[in-house]
């Protein structure tokens, strides 16, 4: 055995050393530090991605089983976004923003997004664009082809042309089954092909007559290539080489209309949906099969590809409920065709989907988009088949405030919904009064987020969506959002057009989620509202509305009581018109007041009210009383025995005021709460025996005291987050930020407690940043800038080791410390070596090794404990002798994986260099021996030592607890002076 415990040897250096330990630890403050690592799950006005606006195209379903497309509008820099939409997950992110070279004064990756994308076995994604080139833009008529991976990386031009070479069609490239590249020139006329990467580039002899439209290029079984031509019903096929070109169906008369979209069907024959032209006469078009047909509006038709055999499938004019526009059409996987419209006027139905056979039988309308909702109009193209079986397409306006998005139904037609509501780039005013650049996000949650127990956490915001307003004093707008607690799946499910929705929702037993909206004084709910929402896009409903006698302003969160029924609270309104407490069923009906409120029961309600183990609702008042300094009521679940528990204000003493929440009833019958000022109270369930438990100082609390299943209690306040000790009243501060930090966000919200290692909490603001810098700057200690408020996500943090670099030590190698050097680290939990530990977000070198270290504090003045850290004290380590080491334990027992670098060359790795090995050390002090080899070499090297409750480990890697602490020490010879006897006087 190389070790000795609690050897007998060292008893006397135990006792002094003791003693200087005790009383270092009787210094320390009883505030612990920052203990949780926090993750941004998402920044609102933080670069998450460029918005994207007016969606155009079709969809196209990838490898991934995502599907991708095009916005002409907006992005970074307004120019035109790619996005992707995964049908699975709701997750809409702009993959890639299209970038202008100004300092050039011309769009180099192009504008104008048009079409619909096309992937290659590889990936690559390959589309088109307008306005590729040009020294002052917009010249809308050069085009551009380009590809990029699906992820928005390597976008890369392929070939540009100007106006004067052709514009390439709108409808995109083709890619052929012989890996070539093939498009079509519309101005000047003409067909190329190239290779993927976009060398290889001809051009292919074609008639100089010809001039194709906007419809891509479609490969026929037979290898050959089909087109459609500028006007009329002209299809054309070529072979890939340039030769065989012939006419497959040609127009007889003018104002014959266009083609927008043909196929190759199962059966070999061409289907195409042609749009016919308005506001001219009927024309008469003739195929040699004598074929003579009356012809205005959009229709359907097959034909062979010789040309035979020309059958109309379906006319748009036989169907007075349909729009008149054909837009898109698709072969779902069940063989029918499924088609849409929109009409260019002002009429009810501004959009379809419909179905039929490929014989033309079996008319199906599937879904009418209506000009007086706001489910969405003006379809992009047709519908897209997803890995799901659901349809999917584009619209590119008529949500909300014009904003387009993605929409989905079955191919039944049920199940229609707003997949997601695209968001566009406004420049509003800051509440600063200058300018500044937005996204039209969700802004400043002050509710912050509920758990939905379906992997998403659901939230409310008090600006933001579509319905922007021009001032940060504006009492509107705001959103209803979700994001999985990844950070992924982020989608604003409604935005508000009116109120501000400043309270958390409430998740009904139903699974319907609850909420209040303030309204302020706005039309047409001057006085507020509730509403309810599903946990998808298109589902929101406002089903009661306050007129100022039954309640004005609702605030805080709804709860549900053991009845099923949904209790509030009012900020004004009622009888004396300092609110109300209220209850009604969840569908709306029965609503009542069970309480009118005095001024001398409460007023300035934030919070809602709590329903506690003893049958009776609690709640807390920030103002009202005898004092005017707040009240603890409760009352029966109907109003009655309404009564004022506590009175806020009679100790005349500023952490005496103010109570901001229903306090907690715990199981001891007695309540505990916060006050405006941060003292954490309790008293008997009846408001006697009051006592403050601490003044913590933290500034304004921010959300309700809430009780962590590991029973002790969390809030947070305008720029921290605690957690006390239900039982010593430790209090640990779980994050810290500077609310005046130029690279900090701003106020805490409230918190969810999924567990005592998972916690979220919303920020409501930040600064604000120029966004033409550096929107992922990270700031001390590692808070990105969030602008219009975020989702923060607290879990444990990582304490690494801060052993030196090569250059520090003068060592062959680095000891690993850093993420990127695989250092060691331990999430910060479970037991510790010495009082202390920190969370970092990465490790740092320092030459000494005590970059990790920590300076304390007793009346003001700092301590530092020279040579040493606290976790564990070392004595002389001399050749082919015994070294002393004292290690100190708390937060439990665990086990030591310890070494000493004894040839100095940067690493612990080598053979007789681990000195413990899951070493079992018990709480509080334990004393070791540590074997020096004759072979070490001397002078200063430097140890590690790890602590956990599994053990095992190495000097490098992730442990799931404890903490690793590096040290400096020196190896001296086998005669050299000093010994362990004065191991004391060095600490």
């Amino acid at each position: 055995m190389s070790y000795q415990r609690r050897s007998k040897l060292c008893q006397a250096a135990k006792l002094l050393a003791a003693a200087v330990f005790l009383l270092l630890i009787s210094s320390l403050s009883t505030m612990a530090q920052t203990s949780m690592k926090v993750e941004v799950l998402r920044g609102f006005g933080v670069f998450n991605g460029p918005p994207a606006y007016v969606p155009v195209g079709e969809l196209l379903k990838a490898e991934d089983g995502r599907l991708y497309g095009y916005t002409r509008e907006d992005g970074t820099n307004g120019i035109g976004t790619v996005f992707r939409f995964d049908p699975a997950s709701k997750e809409f992110t702009a993959i890639k923003s299209l970038a202008p070279n100004l300092a050039e004064g011309f769009f180099t990756e192009g504008q104008l997004l048009l079409g619909s994308l096309q992937q290659d076995g590889d990936g690559y994604l390959y589309g088109i664009t307008r306005a590729g080139q040009g020294v002052n833009p917009p010249f809308y008529g050069d085009s551009m082809f380009f590809r990029l991976k699906p992820d928005g990386s390597e976008f890369t031009s392929l070939k540009k042309f100007s106006s004067a070479e052709g514009v390439a069609v709108a409808d995109g490239v083709l890619l052929a089954g012989d890996g070539r590249l093939y498009g079509a020139l519309m101005t000047a006329g003409g067909i190329f092909r190239m290779n993927p990467d976009g060398s290889g580039f001809e051009m292919l002899a074609v008639p100089e007559t010809l001039v194709p439209s906007n419809h891509r290029l479609v490969e026929g079984s037979d290898g050959l290539l089909y087109g459609a031509s500028e006007q009329g019903l002209d299809i054309f096929r070529i072979a890939k080489d340039g030769s065989d070109f012939q006419t497959v169906v040609a127009p007889r008369g003018a104002n014959v209309g266009v083609i927008v979209r043909f196929f190759e069907g199962s059966d070999g024959k061409l289907y195409v949906l042609q749009r016919g032209a308005w506001n001219a006469e009927p024309a008469i078009l003739s195929r040699g099969d004598n074929m003579d047909i009356l012809f205005q509006g959009s229709r359907v038709f097959r034909v062979d590809k010789d040309g035979s055999n020309f059958t109309v499938l379906f006319q748009f004019s036989s169907q007075t409920d349909l729009p008149t526009i054909a837009r898109g059409m698709m072969a779902g996987s069940d063989g029918k065709l499924y088609i849409t419209c929109e009409s260019p006027d002002a009429v009810d139905a501004r959009g379809a989907v419909f179905r039929i056979n490929q014989d033309g039988s079996g008319y199906e309308l599937l879904h009418l988009f209506k000009a007086e909702t706001d489910e969405g109009r003006d379809v992009a193209g047709g519908v897209t088949e997803g890995s799901d079986g659901r349809l999917y397409g584009l619209l590119e306006a008529g949500m909300g405030a014009g904003a387009g998005g993605v929409y989905g139904l079955a191919n039944d037609g049920s199940g229609y919904a707003i997949e997601h509501q695209c968001i566009a780039m406004e420049l509003r005013n800051n509440w600063q009064g200058s300018s500044h650049l937005h996204t039209g996000d969700a802004a400043y949650p002050v509710g912050g987020v509920i758990d939905g127990g379906d992997e998403f956490l659901y939230g409310t915001t008090m600006r933001g969506g579509v319905f922007p307003r021009m001032s940060f004093e504006a009492r509107s707008g705001g959103t209803v959002f979700k994001i999985r607690k990844d950070g992924s799946g982020y989608q604003i499910l409604h935005s508000a057009e009116y109120g501000g929705i400043k309270a958390p929702l409430c998740l009904g037993s139903n699974g319907v989620l609850y909420g209040v909206n303030l309204a302020y004084g706005e039309e047409p709910n001057p006085n507020g509202f509730l509403f309810r929402i599903g946990r998808d896009v298109g589902t929101y409903e406002r089903f009661y509305t306050f007129d100022g006698d039954n309640g004005r302003n609702p605030v805080g969160k709804l709860i549900e009581g053991p009845d099923g029924k949904l209790y509030g609270l009012t900020e004004k309104g009622g009888e004396f018109d300092w609110g109300v407490a209220y209850r009604l069923n969840k569908d709306g009906s029965g609503y009542e007041v069970i309480h009118h409120f005095q001024y001398s029961e409460g007023a300035s309600f934030e919070h809602g009210m709590i329903y506690q183990s003893d049958g009776k609702i609690y709640g807390g008042a920030m103002g009202g009383g005898v004092a005017g300094h707040g009240t603890v009521f409760r009352m029966n679940s109907d109003g009655s025995d309404f009564e004022v528990v506590f009175e806020f204000g009679s100790l005349n003493t500023d952490q005496h005021k103010y109570g901001v929440s229903p306090p907690l009833l715990l199981q001891d019958n007695k309540l505990y709460g916060l006050t405006r000022y941060t003292s954490f109270y309790r008293m008997n369930y009846d408001g006697s025996g009051f006592e403050m438990l601490d003044a913590l100082n933290g500034n304004f609390p921010m959300s309700e005291l809430l009780q962590g299943s590991d029973n002790n209690f969390y809030f947070s306040t305008e720029y921290n987050v605690f957690r006390i000790d239900r039982y010593n009243r430790s209090i640990e501060r779980l994050m810290f930020q500077a609310g005046n930090s130029p690279v900090r966000g701003d106020t805490a919200g409230q918190l969810t407690i999924v567990s005592p290692d998972e916690i979220y909490l919303t920020q409501t603001a930040g600064p604000l940043y120029d966004p033409s810098g550096n929107p992922d700057m990270i700031g001390e200690p590692g808070y990105p800038i969030i602008p219009q408020g975020g989702i923060l996500k607290l879990v444990p943090g990582e304490d690494f080791g801060d052993a030196p670099n090569a250059s520090q030590s003068g060592f062959t190698q680095s000891y690993p410390v850093t993420l990127e050097e695989d250092g060691a680290r331990h999430r910060v939990r479970g037991p510790l070596l010495g009082s202390r530990r920190d969370a970092e977000k990465d490790g740092a070198h320092s030459a000494s090794a005590h970059g990790d270290d920590e300076n304390y504090t007793t009346g003001g003045d700092p301590i530092t404990i020279a040579g040493s850290k606290e976790g564990v004290k070392l004595g002389v380590l001399r050749q082919e002798a015994h070294g002393i080491a004292c290690v100190s334990v708390a937060g439990g027992n665990g086990k030591l994986d310890a070494w000493i670098d004894f040839n100095r060359d940067g690493d612990w790795d080598d053979e007789g260099e681990q000195v413990f090995q899951s070493l079992p050390i018990a709480e509080g002090d334990t004393w070791l021996l540590i074997p020096i080899p004759a072979n070490a070499e001397l002078g200063k090297t430097y140890a590690r030592f790890r602590l956990s409750t599994a053990g095992g480990l190495s000097p490098r890697g992730l442990a799931d607890d404890g903490e690793v602490e590096d040290y400096e020490v020196t190896i001296s010879g086998s005669e050299g002076t000093g010994s362990n006897d004065d191991f004391a006087n060095a600490y």
